[in-house]
């Protein structure tokens, strides 16, 4: 399996905090974002392959932290001159990298557990029901910023809502993905071209996809308010 992590925006709305450091390295725990994910990827029972690392804003401040970092597996990055959003980015990775499973993570999600759970069952979804990949979702209580979802009982969406306060679901997208190779090189083969992942890829539910439903803490960080309120979870948790 290898690895996509999504680390390159601007994050304008945690300004003014991200007008001193990039997103991804914004602290939960006195612990930056991005390395509680490479934790996660470290404490998996078969480490990634490698992992992939897209960089843009203040990217010498991210590069200096992943010099220090010890992890079990490789770590390569990659620079975006312009952000291509997270479809480019993803597509431009299995134009090459089309062989194994990709997971793809959004660094400024907190998720207080561990990756083993999600991807056991994700895989088991495409193989014993030929899912054709996996998202892992969350219950919001802001469903007029979060995509919602209905989902059956085999874990299949059937349904997304697009940021509605009036969606009859708080099951959220959480934006962590598994491809599998299959999938993967059904879409280079197919030249599928997509900017966002979410809004273009997964949304139109061209595919069969799997919902892998968090009991943990999950939080997108992006904004001040939730960045604060994972703050006290953590604190109140773990302090």
């Amino acid at each position: 399996m290898r690895v996509l992590i999504l680390a390159a925006g601007l994050g304008v709305r945690l300004r003014p905090i991200t007008n001193k450091m990039p997103k991804c390295l914004v602290e939960v725990g006195g612990k930056p974002m991005l390395e509680h994910w490479l934790d996660k990827l470290n404490n998996i029972q078969i480490p990634p392959k490698e992992v992939y690392i897209n960089l843009h804003y203040k990217k010498k401040q991210v590069e200096k932290f992943l010099q220090s970092y010890n992890s079990y597996y490789p770590i390569y990055k990659i620079f975006e001159k312009e952000l291509l959003g997270t479809g480019g980015t993803f597509l431009n990775l299995i134009e090459e990298k089309f062989d194994d499973d990709l997971l793809v993570i959004h660094c400024d999600n907190f998720y207080d557990a561990g990756l083993e759970d999600f991807l056991a069952k994700s895989q088991r979804a495409i193989s014993d029901l030929n899912f054709d990949l996996a998202l892992l979702s969350f219950q919001t209580n802001d469903k007029k910023n979060c995509g919602t979802m209905e989902v059956n009982e085999d874990g299949k969406i059937l349904r997304f809502w697009e940021k509605m306060e009036t969606s009859p679901s708080n099951l959220a997208n959480g934006a962590l993905y598994f491809f599998p190779k299959n999938t993967i090189a059904n879409i280079r083969e197919n030249r599928e071209k997509f900017k966002d992942i979410a809004k273009d890829f997964v949304e139109p539910l061209d595919r069969k996809i799997f919902c892998y439903k968090a009991n943990d803490y999950f939080c997108d960080i992006g904004t001040l308010s939730s960045l604060i309120n994972t703050r006290k979870y953590f604190l109140s948790k773990y302090m």
